[in-house]
């Protein structure tokens, strides 16, 4: 991943100077080993009250106040208008071109996508989906065409192995037990000091948690 965003932070810096390069009455402001412009369009990588992870905006304006802060403006598309102090710029970067994990949520006009062989990890149809639906009139698609084609026949969003579906039948039934107990006036005493014991429902497997006894 380390490797993927300094390609992205090098790219950045070769559109720079054509997309937004410096000129007279510019302002512009060097910080962190960045050089931020105005018109710079760029990406919030952090949560905070005025701004989301994974919102685009473009920088307006750098101005110091009366306590000779330096402050950078940034416009957001919905109409949030949010100042950062020099020291709060690592929570922004370049966005002229960015991962298509970091464009969920944003959309642009136009969207210019590399998709070659070479990124075969990345083959994958969710990932091409994305991409292509961050585009609101056009989308490019760069590279090579059996890399499209092994993408879209790739379906492999990869599985979340978690206990969460184990746990929720084990409460379910627990849920059950007590209430099965209840009825029929059954004490249920566990080792673990919970009711743990699990009745046989008819329809359901006969669920047993280790350590319970009734």
């Amino acid at each position: 991943a380390s490797d993927v965003y300094k390609r992205q932070n090098e790219l950045n810096r070769s559109l720079e100077d054509l997309i937004n390069p410096p000129s007279p009455g510019k302002k512009e402001l060097s910080a962190g080993g960045q050089t931020y412009r105005e018109g710079d369009k760029v990406l919030q990588n952090k949560n905070t009250l005025m701004a989301s992870n994974g919102d685009l905006g473009r920088i307006t304006d750098f101005y110091t106040d009366e306590e000779g802060t330096v402050k950078t403006v940034i416009e957001f598309p919905d109409g949030r208008v949010v100042t950062y102090e020099t020291e709060d710029l690592e929570m922004i970067e370049h966005a002229n071109a960015i991962t298509i994990h970091k464009s969920q949520g944003s959309e642009c006009d136009i969207v210019i996508i590399p998709w070659v062989r070479a990124f075969y990890m990345m083959l994958k149809r969710n990932i091409l989906y994305t991409g292509i639906t961050r585009a609101k009139k056009k989308v490019y698609l760069v590279g090579q065409w059996n890399a499209v084609c092994q993408a879209v026949h790739t379906d492999d969003a990869g599985r979340r192995n978690t206990a969460l579906g184990e746990r929720i039948t084990r409460y379910y039934y627990q849920y059950l037990n007590a209430e099965t107990a209840s009825a029929c006036g059954i004490k249920i005493i566990s080792t673990y000091g919970e009711r743990q014991a699990i009745p046989y429902v008819e329809g359901y497997p006969a669920l047993f948690v280790k350590g319970a006894d009734v």
